[in-house]
C-alpha cells in the first residue's frame, strides 16, 4: 500500500476519533487541531499522488478519497449537531447530499463512467471543513466569534452543497442518457 493510501485511510481514523473526543468534552482546542489536521491530509495525499508518475490509472486511494473525505465531515457534524445549537435541517439536508454523491459515484463507477468533482464541490468541501472547524471550537477567540464564522460558512457550505448536488445528478443523467442511447445504436444496426 501506498503513503498517500495510508494518509487517506487516516482519515477514517478521523471519523472516528474526532466524534468521541466531542461526545467525551475534551477541551475544544485539541478537537478543532485534531480535526484540521485529519482535513488537511487530503490535500497531502492528492499532492503524493500526482507526484507518482507511474501511478496506475485507479488505485484504492481513488475509491477512498472521497469515501475518507465524507465520512470525517459526516460523522463529526451528526454528533456537533446533537452537543450544541447548529442548523439541524440544513445538515441533514447536507449529509444527505453527501451520502446521495457517493451513491452515484458508485453507480458510475458500475456503469463504466467517472464523476469528476467540480470547483463547487470543492468549495463546498472547503467551507463544510471551516464550519465544522469552526462550530467544533464554539467560543469566541481573539474577538472572533467561532460560532458566528461556522454559520456563515455553513450557509455557503449549504448553498454549494445544493449547486454541487444538481451538478452531480445532472452529469450522472447526462452519462447514463449517453450510454442508453450509444445501446439502442448499437443494438439497432
Amino acid at each position: 500500500m501506498k503513503i498517500a493510501n495510508y494518509i487517506t485511510f487516516s482519515r477514517i481514523l478521523g471519523a472516528l476519533l474526532i466524534p468521541a473526543l466531542l461526545i467525551l468534552e475534551i477541551p475544544r482546542i485539541y478537537t478543532f487541531f485534531l480535526y484540521i489536521t485529519f482535513a488537511l491530509t487530503d490535500v497531502l495525499d492528492g499532492f503524493i499522488s500526482r507526484l507518482r508518475k507511474d501511478k496506475p490509472k485507479e488505485t484504492d486511494g481513488d475509491i477512498f478519497d472521497p469515501v475518507a473525505d465524507k465520512a470525517l465531515f459526516i460523522c463529526t457534524l451528526i454528533v456537533l449537531i446533537g452537543v450544541q445549537d447548529i442548523p439541524n435541517l440544513a445538515s441533514s439536508i447536507i449529509v444527505l447530499r453527501e451520502i446521495m454523491v457517493l451513491g452515484l459515484r458508485a453507480s458510475a463507477e458500475r456503469h463504466g463512467f467517472q464523476i469528476k468533482s467540480s470547483i463547487s464541490a470543492k468549495l463546498k468541501t472547503l467551507a463544510g471543513n471551516v464550519a465544522v472547524s469552526a462550530y467544533i471550537l464554539k467560543d469566541e477567540y481573539f474577538g472572533i466569534s467561532a460560532q458566528f464564522v461556522g454559520d456563515v460558512s455553513f450557509v455557503l457550505c449549504f448553498a454549494l452543497a445544493v449547486v454541487s448536488g444538481a451538478q452531480y445528478i445532472t452529469t450522472y443523467i447526462k452519462e447514463i442518457q449517453k450510454i442508453k442511447n450509444t445501446s439502442l445504436k448499437n443494438t439497432s444496426t
